[in-house]
């Protein structure tokens, strides 16, 4: 079964300063405004998160590997923003013993999409992969 236009919102996540300043030093960032790559610290948090979708798609018992990560900024989002993402299965394929799935995520705040982020994952039930 395809999980190919299967959708999923995420916690909202807000843009507080110290979270910037927390994510900025952890990643070595030290430019103005908030790091490019502050949207992948988003995925993980909140209640509905990116464990939380790979459960929905029946993911949660299998061994995922995160194997690319692409952001397009539209616009910097500002310290106080609150970001809503939304992702969608865009593609899902068998390949031997793995299942890829290629994810895209819409980025917004409450006024307009900032970024958007496109992510595969090489997915496989069980046990070690070969």
């Amino acid at each position: 079964m395809t999980a190919v236009g299967i959708q999923f919102d995420y916690t909202p996540f807000v843009l507080e300063q110290e979270v910037i300043r927390n994510f900025s030093e952890s990643v070595g960032y030290n430019g103005p405004g908030v790091p490019p790559t502050i949207y992948s610290a988003a995925l993980y948090r909140g209640e509905r998160n990116l464990y939380t979708f790979l459960d929905e798609l029946g993911l949660g018992e299998a061994h995922v590997l995160h194997v690319e990560q692409q952001f397009e900024t539209l616009r910097e989002p500002a310290a106080g923003e609150t970001l809503r993402m939304t992702s969608r299965v865009a593609g899902d394929e068998q390949k031997k013993k793995w299942r890829i799935l290629k994810v895209e995520t819409s980025i917004r705040t409450d006024a307009e999409e900032v970024a958007r982020a496109n992510m595969t994952y090489f997915c496989r039930e069980g046990g070690d992969a070969e």
